[in-house]
């Protein structure tokens, strides 16, 4: 079954198991993530935040790695850990002098970085998707070997909305994207495709008018 959260009872409403809750503690090293060089410039309305990106635990270099963003204008960082808590902003050559691996020409809206242990490739270990507005919103598809060095957008497909994702879903073996839509009365919905693989996923999507959704 793997890892779960356990969020409610579905998983163990037919067995002895029975759930805990714990209180939390707040780490006294936080935040462990901060503000400040390489890649970022410290002025008013600034922020280095991991509200898009992603963050996984990489076994071929024994290492946590983190992508974050960085805004005004948006672009993504990198940072590294070996303990989760502790991290390092390495200086690129991306961008020479800072920490940020993907800078997308007309900037983005959300993305997700994603380490594919299944990939064949290895230069399609690490997948990132974005939602990206040069004018009208499309989702943009890239792939890297390392997850600093990523390739130009192998697929793209208009959307919707903004704050649109994708996500690999391990228990059904299906790539997703979740595309934020609103229906004919304005209101916000979602929208979901699946695919085998992350390039199946994209053919898929579609961009959803405000009267179909």
């Amino acid at each position: 079954m793997g890892r779960q959260l356990f969020v409610d009872n579905f998983l163990i409403a037919e067995s002895t198991l029975k759930r805990t809750f714990h209180q939390p503690e707040y780490c006294s090293e936080n935040p462990v993530i901060k503000h400040g060089k390489p890649g970022e410039k410290k002025r008013y309305g600034v922020y280095a935040a991991p509200f898009s990106g992603g963050i996984c635990y990489d076994p071929a270099d024994k290492l946590f790695k983190l992508w974050y963003t960085r805004s005004r204008p948006h672009a993504t960082c990198y940072a590294t850990s070996t303990d989760g808590i502790g991290w390092t902003k390495p200086e690129l050559d991306v961008e020479a002098g800072t920490n940020i691996v993907i800078n997308p020409e007309h900037g983005f809206d959300s993305c997700a970085i994603l380490l594919d242990q299944r990939a064949k490739d290895p230069d399609e270990r690490f997948k990132y998707f974005t939602s990206e507005a040069p004018g009208r919103f499309y989702v943009a598809y890239r792939t890297s070997a390392d997850g600093i060095h990523w390739s130009e957008p192998k697929a793209k497909q208009n959307i919707w909305g903004d704050r649109s994702t994708a996500f690999y879903n391990p228990f059904r073996d299906v790539w997703v994207f979740s595309q934020r839509a609103e229906d004919a009365k304005g209101r916000r919905a979602r929208s979901y495709v699946e695919g085998p693989t992350a390039e199946g996923m994209m053919a898929e999507v579609r961009y959803n008018e405000l009267d179909t959704v």
